[in-house]
C-alpha cells in the first residue's frame, strides 16, 4: 500500500478548495457571497504553498499568512514569488472572512480563480507525483 506524502495531501485539499471556488462561481447564486468564495481560494493558495515547502523538506509554522509562505519559496523559487505574491492579497478571506463581514465588491473573483488554478499548475510542474494526482 502507497501512502500519501504530507506535500500531496496538501496539493490534493487545494484542488478540492479550487474546484469548490469554481462551482460556487459558476452558479452564479446571489446568495453566495463573493467572500465565501474568496476564502476556498485562500485555502487553496496556501495549501499550494505548504505542498511545494514540504516537498522542498522547509519547514513552517502552523499559519494562515500566505505572505510568509510565499517570502519562504521566495529562498528557492524567486519566479514563483515574483508570479504569484499578490495572491497573498486574500489573506484576508483566511479568518476574517469566517468570523466577520468582509465586504469587497470590486474583487474580480473570475481573475483570482484563474491565477489561483495557474498557481497549482505552476507547483504541479515542479513536484514530482509518485501518485496520479
Amino acid at each position: 500500500m502507497d501512502f500519501l506524502k504530507q506535500y500531496e495531501i496538501y496539493y490534493q485539499k487545494a484542488i478540492t478548495d479550487i474546484v469548490a471556488s469554481e462551482i460556487l462561481f459558476a452558479s452564479d447564486n446571489s446568495q453566495i457571497d463573493h467572500h465565501v468564495i474568496c476564502f476556498h481560494l485562500q485555502q487553496a493558495i496556501e495549501k499550494l504553498l505548504k505542498s511545494y515547502l514540504s516537498h522542498q523538506d522547509i519547514h513552517y509554522p502552523k499559519t494562515h499568512d500566505t505572505s510568509f509562505l510565499f517570502d519562504k519559496i521566495k529562498l528557492f523559487d524567486s519566479n514563483c514569488y515574483e508570479d504569484f505574491n499578490d495572491l497573498s492579497d486574500l489573506d484576508i478571506y483566511a479568518v476574517e472572512a469566517r468570523n466577520d463581514f468582509v465586504v469587497n465588491e470590486h474583487i474580480d473573483v473570475c481573475t483570482y480563480i484563474k491565477k489561483v488554478q495557474d498557481l497549482s499548475k505552476y507547483i504541479k510542474s515542479r513536484i514530482n507525483f509518485n501518485t496520479s494526482i
